[in-house]
């Protein structure tokens, strides 16, 4: 199991662009569609991952590495996601920075853009389509978005609100 994980891991952090929530797709292939895990608990997990300190990616390595395989599971998936970029940055720092203005380097990076969003994007399908989309948890969403859309309101607190308010309701 941790061999998996540990390929697993490595290759999502390896081909992900965009942070954590252009992970969320690769997440949903490797792990709920293969059975490691279910989509509430990956649910809770990233809920979790977002309320704990750090990158979701991180957290939700070592939550779902700690699950599969306790503490060294947590070891190895965490540092397994976090290789990659490791890698990558010591290979290419000078390089980056020297082309920093490279047209070449500039498209690509504009090439990468659109697919991030469409991983992002897809991530709210996948995860949309696994939730209960009762009228309850629609005005969840549309309350939370607007809140985060405005930027008075921190996402934390806009978790917290709406754990409170699922509660109270």
């Amino acid at each position: 199991m941790l061999w998996l994980l540990f390929k697993k891991f490595f290759m999502i952090g390896l081909f992900s662009f965009g942070g954590g929530y252009a992970m969320l797709p690769l997440f949903q292939k490797e792990f709920i569609k293969t059975g490691i895990i279910t989509n509430d608990r990956f649910l809770e997990i990233m809920t979790i991952s977002q309320m704990t300190p750090g990158s979701f990616a991180i957290n939700a390595a070592t939550f779902i590495g700690k699950d599969n395989g306790g503490f060294l599971g947590a070891l190895v998936s965490t540092i397994a996601v976090s290789l990659p970029s490791l890698l990558i940055l010591l290979i290419f720092m000078k390089t980056l920075s020297k082309y920093k203005d490279h047209p070449t380097k500039v498209r690509i990076f504009d090439g990468l853009k659109p697919a991030v969003l469409g991983f992002v994007l897809a991530a709210v399908f996948l995860l949309g389509k696994e939730s209960a989309l009762d009228l309850k948890n629609i005005s969840f969403f549309v309350v939370s978005m607007l809140l985060l859309m405005t930027d008075k309101v921190h996402p934390i607190l806009v978790i917290f609100l709406m754990g409170g308010a699922n509660i109270l309701l």
